[in-house]
């Protein structure tokens, strides 16, 4: 069982979000393309609530309006990939799980591992009664575009983690 706070993970979460912020804001653009919310946990009015509560609970919950200037998004952005990243290396160091054999594919794996059981873990809240959550509909199309995604953000990761030396801390 790893601890609640593993400074590995959080360097990794953190470089990913931020490589992940770096695609979304400037790259998938240039192609006509954006990435979705998979889920909310707070119904978007909430950013439309004059109050500032409902605001602060809908950006940690993850309805965050992109605002590279708002340290709440920041920190919401990161308190996600680290959940993501938490779960996707417990899944990991599984022995039944499926590891990868480059860099970049175990890195894919653990972002897919990350996403499904949290994915999972929402789609439970919601049946079980919790009606505030809003997860997106399983797809064909969601889950390429999400594989898709994780193996632009695997290889950029990975290539940024081994050609450049001052990064060879960031190697999985």
């Amino acid at each position: 069982m790893r601890k609640f706070f593993d400074k590995k993970i959080a360097i990794v979460a953190l470089f990913a979000m931020l490589i992940q912020v770096a695609i979304t804001k400037w790259v998938y653009p240039l192609f006509g393309t954006t990435t979705q919310n998979l889920y909310s946990i707070t119904p978007t009015g909430a950013l439309t609530s004059q109050t500032l509560g409902n605001k602060l609970l809908g950006i940690l919950s993850g309805i965050i309006p992109f605002s590279l200037g708002n340290w709440a998004v920041w920190i919401a952005m990161f308190i996600g990939a680290y959940a993501l990243m938490y779960v996707g290396f417990s899944v990991y160091e599984q022995r039944w799980a499926w590891k990868g054999r480059s860099e970049s594919s175990r890195l894919w794996a653990i972002f897919l591992y990350g996403s499904l059981g949290l994915y999972a873990l929402l789609w439970l809240a919601k049946w079980i009664g919790y009606s505030t959550i809003d997860v997106a509909s399983f797809s064909i199309s969601l889950l390429i575009g999400i594989a898709i995604n994780y193996v632009v953000v695997a290889g950029i990761y990975v290539f940024a983690a081994t050609k450049v030396k001052a990064l060879n801390f960031l190697r999985i």
